[in-house]
């Protein structure tokens, strides 16, 4: 949705970088925990299915400080756990699948641009245990499937885009991404068989004036 990744409390640019820390003995590398399942098969979305639209004005404050607002999106909880993970579908105009300009409808393979955290234009990813503020775990980004959009939001010039945003997911294959890099490749490993989801869209504003309780979008430029 917007521009920062919170991961385990932790508030991470999306861009990578950092200085390296030397490696651990091997004897004291704690074992790999996997926060997704490893499969939501024929998934559906149980809670909290909505979709969001992010205002003229957000999106051009963020974009004169050099940060990019997904123009529509949707989320909504895969199961009732009491940390429940949730999918989210975020989508950006000139990015990605749409490259050369406005969100469309139609079917889309995931490749190239739409698997890059930075670069994608149509985004999706799974969100793990998240707690009571909603902030997740861990992030998990697809790496393969395909997306049908059957109905995408308005623009309507200067104001957010309104309407439906439609469509479903087909075997959606997802690997963890730890912030390092600009692609997902952990070994933690989910997949989504398939999934429908509708949802009116409803305006979202919510700048750095406040930090939000859950940050989860994820480009910087």
């Amino acid at each position: 949705m917007d521009k920062l990744f919170a991961l385990g409390g932790l508030m991470i640019l999306a861009c990578g970088g950092g200085s390296k820390a030397p490696s651990p003995d091997a004897a004291s590398i704690a074992p790999v925990v996997c926060t997704a399942t490893s499969t939501y098969a024929a998934a559906s979305i149980v809670a909290d299915g909505s979709a969001y639209a992010f205002t003229f004005a957000e999106i051009t404050a963020d974009g004169s400080n050099g940060l990019v607002d997904a123009n529509q999106g949707f989320a909504g909880d895969l199961n009732a756990d009491a940390m429940p993970d949730s999918f989210e579908l975020d989508l950006y105009e000139g990015f990605g699948a749409f490259g050369s300009g406005d969100i469309s409808k139609g079917s889309f393979t995931l490749s190239g641009d739409d698997l890059s955290f930075q670069k994608c234009g149509l985004c999706v990813q799974i969100y793990t245990d998240l707690d009571a503020d909603g902030a997740p775990t861990d992030l998990y980004f697809a790496t393969a499937g395909s997306v049908t959009l059957s109905a995408v939001g308005t623009p309507t010039g200067s104001d957010v885009s309104t309407g439906t945003l439609a469509g479903s997911l087909s075997n959606i294959a997802f690997a963890q991404w730890d912030g390092s890099g600009d692609a997902a490749i952990g070994s933690c490993r989910s997949s989504i068989a398939s999934l429908s989801f509708s949802a009116t869209i409803e305006p979202v504003a919510d700048g750095f004036d406040d930090v939000p309780t859950r940050i989860v979008a994820h480009r910087t430029r």
